[in-house]
């Protein structure tokens, strides 16, 4: 019996004024990898392992205030002035939120220990970066009597650990905004894991879209617009620690 041939679909990446259409109509977008594959395939295995291996070294963050054991992090600091790349890392800054917008752990000065020096200073970490900036860039350029003059840009390495005794809470604090302008979301690793599933909200809390974000998948979020949840993690196999690793940049705009 002759096979017929298999039909080979090209996909094509969307660009950057895609995305942002998106987000723009939207107040969100969830992406699978192989929608933004041009940003992922620019980095090296090699380059994306010793990015990712950086999530075994966090801290437990001390400052929940629900005693849990279940989150690890370290945070780091920039500014940009508006539609340039002039990227200024700060130094000795905590991480704060008002009680508005996190009840769990507002309203207190958090202090992380900061992302090592060798992975803010990498390739994939400015790729990244800079992918992020140049969408919500394009947002805000559709703004034009929006009077800012430049970013302040936070970058949160999170660890999420689940085990037979303790489930894992990706947003303790429920279901939120984080008091910022833009919010972009990358998984970086994801180990025995059932659970932690993501979903956007209307400002009404009505749901609008869940994903089970894989490793490479992206969300860009207008934390204006929109809301946003993960549900708890368990390990899929009791015998071992289920493991949930993400990297969060938020864009705040200031004067």
């Amino acid at each position: 019996m002759q096979l017929e041939h298999a039909v080979s679909l090209e996909i094509k990446p969307l660009t950057n004024n895609q995305i942002t259409d998106i987000v723009l109509k939207d107040g969100y977008f969830l992406a699978k990898n192989n929608e933004v594959m041009s940003l992922i395939n620019t980095i090296s295995s090699f380059e994306w392992d010793t990015f990712s291996d950086s999530w075994n070294d966090l801290d437990l963050d001390n400052y929940m205030s629900d005693r849990g054991t279940y989150r690890y992090r370290r945070h780091a600091v920039f500014t940009c002035k508006k539609y340039t790349k002039d990227i200024i890392q700060l130094h000795n800054v905590p991480h704060y939120q008002s009680s508005k917008y996190n009840a769990l752990n507002g309203d207190i000065e958090r202090w992380y220990k900061p992302i090592e020096n060798k992975i803010v200073g990498s390739n994939t970490f400015g790729l990244l970066i800079d992918h992020a900036m140049k969408i919500f860039n394009l947002c805000e350029i559709n703004h034009l009597l929006d009077n800012w003059l430049s970013w302040y840009i936070e970058v949160h390495q999170f660890r999420i650990i689940a085990n037979d005794n303790m489930d894992g809470k990706p947003t303790p604090e429920g279901i939120h905004k984080d008091g910022v302008s833009y919010i972009f979301m990358l998984p970086i690793c994801k180990k025995n894991i059932a659970g932690g599933i993501s979903t956007i909200y209307n400002n009404n809390l009505t749901p609008l879209s869940s994903i089970d974000m894989s490793v490479g998948d992206l969300a860009y979020i207008d934390d204006s617009k929109v809301y946003h949840g993960v549900s708890e993690t368990k390990p899929i196999n009791k015998d071992e620690e289920s493991i949930r690793d993400m990297l969060v940049i938020t864009f705040k705009k200031v004067n």
